[in-house]
């Protein structure tokens, strides 16, 4: 399900304000994060802050132009000014969206080859190393979990309905959760959330998730508006972020790759 957010900035509010006093009704979700436009295909990642800019910036180019313009007649004085206004936004609006554009172009290409939930072996298993929510993983039919610590593994199981934890020296699962984050070649702004399941004896990937990250870059940060992120790939508590294509995360990661016993 995707989301949207609609909380708005102090500046947010006056961007509104002043577009109201210059006759321009901009509804809140025009600044804040959304859905990227599907631009022939392809999701177009921008919050809209150049367009606001233009819509802002029109009247006083053209009054602007206006002023400075020559000519005998109003009506020449007015089309003049009208004309070089439009070049001047066509103009910032190449400028404002060639970066965006070709940041949209690669995010699409790396979502579609990288991201999203990948199970290459699913397989049996009684418990892995790699959490501590033993309560869920119980209800889900996993024996036990176990979780990383500083002198030792933590073993978490279940016993007479109540938690138990005990540290053990080297873990009993066979099977480990790995997670890391990493930045994008070529896409600043973006990351890349990487989680495996790997087999402890031979390091093999059982299966893995790959999702992005994406902030706001270039003209969409003279603003600050919404401080959101785009993600592809996953779902992602982040309360300001907005999400698009398939969702997954860690746990349906392990789900699908790790079965609990009959």
């Amino acid at each position: 399900m995707m989301r949207r957010t609609n909380r708005l900035t102090p500046l947010s509010r006056l961007t509104l304000n002043l577009a109201a006093s210059a006759g321009l009704a901009l509804p809140q979700r025009v600044i804040a994060i959304s859905e990227p436009i599907d631009l022939f295909g392809m999701p177009y990642y921008s919050t809209g802050t150049a367009e606001i800019l233009t819509l802002l910036l029109a009247l006083p180019l053209f009054l602007g132009a206006l002023l400075f313009q020559r000519g005998s007649g109003w009506r020449q004085r007015l089309r003049r000014a009208g004309l070089r206004t439009l070049v001047l936004l066509v103009i910032w609006e190449v400028a404002t969206n060639a970066g965006i554009y070709q940041t949209s172009q690669r995010m699409q290409r790396v979502c579609a080859a990288h991201g999203g939930l990948r199970i290459y072996q699913p397989i049996e298993a009684r418990g892995f190393l790699g959490s501590g929510s033993i309560e869920y993983w119980h209800r889900a039919g996993f024996e036990f979990v176990e979780s990383q610590a500083s002198d030792g593994v933590i073993h978490w199981t279940m016993v007479d309905g109540r938690v138990d934890k005990r540290r053990v020296h080297t873990p009993q699962a066979l099977y480990r959760l790995d997670s890391r984050t990493l930045s994008v070649p070529r896409l600043p702004g973006a990351t890349r959330h990487a989680y495996a399941v790997r087999a402890l004896d031979d390091e093999r990937i059982l299966g893995e998730l790959n999702y992005y990250t994406l902030r706001p870059r270039g003209v969409d940060r003279l603003l600050p508006l919404e401080r959101g992120v785009w993600t592809c790939g996953s779902r992602t508590s982040n309360a300001d972020a907005a999400r698009f294509g398939p969702s997954y995360d860690a746990m349906d990661l392990i789900h699908a790759t790790l079965l609990a016993p009959p």
